[in-house]
């Protein structure tokens, strides 16, 4: 038995989006997820990772534009703990997520992640500490 094409796709319609495409040439270095369906959680990349040495908990401190990620370099302060996977480190902490939407008015009202491409590097005293800019 032969199908016709013509017969098959007659109650099809093609597709109406365009692709856009991102230009976006520095991979992010960390994401911030807050969804209400898949959870919320801060995503790692790999080379922030590596530079800080692949730690099991880091830190965050704030400032007025940016987020400062390392280990033990402020007394007193909570350490929270990545899950590791291959390519990324996985911070499952709602209250954070929370805390740094509050902290730089994030707004995930249209969007499930944002993710923050710039960072620097601070090496001192043998302790790497991660500087992303957020604003």
């Amino acid at each position: 038995m032969s199908i016709n094409k013509n017969d098959v796709l007659s109650n099809f319609h093609g597709a109406k989006s365009v692709s856009v495409s991102k230009d976006i040439t520095d991979a992010g270095v960390i994401s911030i997820i807050n969804s209400k369906s898949n959870g919320k959680r801060i995503s790692l990349s790999k080379e922030l990772m590596d530079k800080l040495d692949n730690p099991s908990r880091v830190q965050f401190a704030f400032s007025e534009n940016s987020i400062a990620i390392g280990v033990g370099f402020l007394d007193e302060v909570p350490d929270y703990k990545i899950n590791e996977s291959k390519t990324k480190g996985l911070i499952y902490a709602s209250k954070l997520v929370e805390e740094i939407t509050e902290e730089f008015e994030l707004d995930f009202s249209d969007r499930t992640s944002i993710t923050f491409h710039d960072v620097e590097y601070i090496d001192e005293e043998n302790i790497c500490i991660a500087i992303i800019k957020i604003k």
